[in-house]
């Protein structure tokens, strides 16, 4: 027999032993249960013979006896029972034995199971001994790390962003623009398409200023963002007040007072519109100036403004108006003045002069040129008269 059917042997009358030692403690606990059933019977009778009379003793005493027999036999009946129940242990049946057989080949093969599934948790468990545990990192220095990692990833997100031509992509959107042409606003501005977009961004404020210093027609100039490369910028441009044509050439003259150095042609000039005929510019601007307290009503009617300066006012001015009334006011007192001309126009019934130098008075305007024909023809006559007078007294001399 060989070391391996020793072991199988061993194995097996473990098995059997542990089987046997299961089957007496049911049996013991059997005898133990009836054994206190007994118990309980023989104080029940105890309880009973000490209630009976003195004369039913020997009734008592039979009944005693009956009951040792039925005692003796209950135990003559176990002790056969055991004997048997041990016979049939020791003796098993056929049927019992080839059971057997399949549990003890069932266990063997469980032992052979086990005992690999041992030699692999031994394996295991040296393995994990041979192999140190890593240090667990703490909670507490995880979330100290956290603001570092976000802090450098947000900046190795800026570097490439920087680094990348998406940071300086821009698209300008000029809105509001009527005179000047979107890439002269946006030359305007000094804005580089190499700038970074975030630059770009900060200094929206100066580079509309720049748009503003740069480009008179201008009035106002923002520039707002929308994401992700948009700049959008908003402009609002001077509105023409007047013409300036005191050189022959026709130039736009904007609402703050300037003048545009970019002549107009006849054909582009609107239907009804204002002609100065003043060389000076800061007189073009001084009447700008005074004309924006004068309502739209009287400001629409004026035709062309002319400088007639006077020996007591140097800056007076004729307004000749497209109803052909003529005003004369001095330049600096048109805010004050001027209004008073939409009292003064309805009492007016033919063309006539509205003299506000002085004072505030009118007259008829073809008595004006009356005055001026006759002075005209007097002063012609004088003249005659002079180139006549000359001769007479050339020939008197020669005669002399």
């Amino acid at each position: 027999m060989t070391t391996k059917d020793k072991g199988d042997q061993k194995e097996l009358q473990k098995y059997l032993s542990a089987w046997q030692k299961r089957h007496q403690e049911y049996l013991e606990k059997k005898s133990q249960e009836k054994a206190s059933e007994t118990d309980e019977e023989e104080h029940n009778d105890e309880t009973l013979e000490t209630s009976e009379s003195a004369g039913t003793k020997e009734t008592d005493n039979s009944e005693d006896e009956k009951e040792d027999q039925t005692q003796d036999q209950a135990l003559d009946d176990d002790k056969t029972n055991e004997s048997e129940e041990t016979e049939n242990v020791e003796e098993p049946s056929e049927d019992d034995e080839e059971f057997d057989k399949e549990n003890t080949e069932e266990s063997s093969d469980d032992s052979e199971d086990r005992t690999e599934n041992f030699v692999d948790q031994a394996d295991i468990e040296i393995e994990k001994e041979a192999k140190p545990d890593k240090p667990r990192i703490e909670k507490i220095h995880l979330y100290r790390a956290i603001p570092v990692l976000v802090i450098s990833s947000l900046l190795i997100l800026l570097s490439l962003y920087f680094i990348t031509p998406l940071g300086s992509l821009k698209n300008l959107v000029v809105t509001g623009n009527e005179r000047v042409t979107q890439d002269e606003i946006i030359k305007a501005t000094q804005i580089d398409s190499r700038d970074y977009t975030l630059t770009t961004f900060l200094n929206r404020n100066q580079y509309a200023n720049n748009l503003k210093k740069a480009n008179a027609w201008i009035e106002k100039a923002e520039i707002s963002y929308q994401f992700p490369i948009t700049f959008k910028i908003q402009v609002t441009e001077y509105k023409i007040l007047a013409y300036e044509a005191s050189t022959g050439n026709i130039y736009p003259v904007i609402s703050n007072g300037t003048v545009i150095n970019q002549p107009v042609k006849k054909e582009a000039l609107p239907e009804n519109y204002m002609r100065l005929n003043l060389s000076d510019k800061a007189k073009v601007k001084k009447l700008v100036q005074e004309l924006s307290d004068v309502p739209d009503s009287i400001k629409n009617e004026i035709q062309t403004v002319d400088l007639t300066p006077s020996k007591a006012t140097k800056d007076l001015l004729t307004l000749t108006m497209r109803d052909e009334h003529k005003i004369i006011v001095p330049l600096s007192d048109i805010h004050k003045k001027l209004p008073y001309y939409s009292r003064v126009h309805p009492l007016l019934t033919e063309p006539s002069i509205v003299d506000m130098e002085a004072g505030i008075f009118s007259y008829s305007a073809s008595l004006v040129q009356k005055e001026e024909q006759e002075k005209n023809e007097s002063s012609e006559e004088t003249e005659q008269s002079e180139t006549e007078a000359a001769p007479s007294d050339v020939t008197d001399e020669t005669n002399n």
